[in-house]
């Protein structure tokens, strides 16, 4: 069961890190197909995190009210439209309202994992919980590269993120 739990844990984090950094590896296909700017492709990338920080805070009052698997459940399904209406997006406000939910739905993938840790472990795994937790998430990173360039380059940026949203 522990596996379990800090397997799914680790890869909705990995899924976090992958949609965080994707507009860069997909900003030339989006210029491309949409006519972006590069200040537009700017603001797709940072409302990202403009959305991912306002959450913080409200964030940590709901995990401590309410639990953190029901706020990465809730995380999960407005990461999962956030990613499902980028995919559609044909407008730039389109995009940049599917940012903003993927930043809110990946907000809870570092904290909340931590946090369900720190409650259901003895504090002497707490370290190496959270170790397994940041390292395979960092792994997201490395996918956003090459693999996430080649899985647009052979099926579309749109359906790339069609597929990402079945991982989610």
């Amino acid at each position: 069961v522990a596996v379990a739990l800090v397997g799914t844990c680790a890869a909705i984090y990995l899924v976090s890190q992958f949609l965080r950094n994707s507009v860069g590896v997909i900003a030339p296909d989006l210029a491309a197909e949409l006519d972006l700017s590069a200040g537009a492709i700017g603001l797709l990338s940072s409302v990202f995190f403009f959305a991912f920080a306002a959450a913080q805070i409200p964030l940590g009052v709901a995990l401590d009210r309410y639990g953190p698997k029901r706020c990465m459940l809730v995380c999960a399904v407005i990461a999962l439209a956030g990613t499902i209406a980028f995919a559609f997006a044909t407008t730039p406000a389109a995009l940049v309202g599917a940012r903003a939910l993927m930043g809110l739905g990946s907000s809870c993938y570092l904290m909340a994992p931590l946090a369900l840790y720190a409650r259901r472990f003895p504090p002497e795994r707490f370290a190496a919980l959270a170790g397994i937790q940041i390292g395979i998430g960092t792994v997201g990173t490395l996918l956003v590269t090459a693999p996430l360039a080649f899985a647009s380059a052979a099926i579309g940026w749109r359906a790339t993120f069609l597929a990402v949203a079945g991982v989610v």
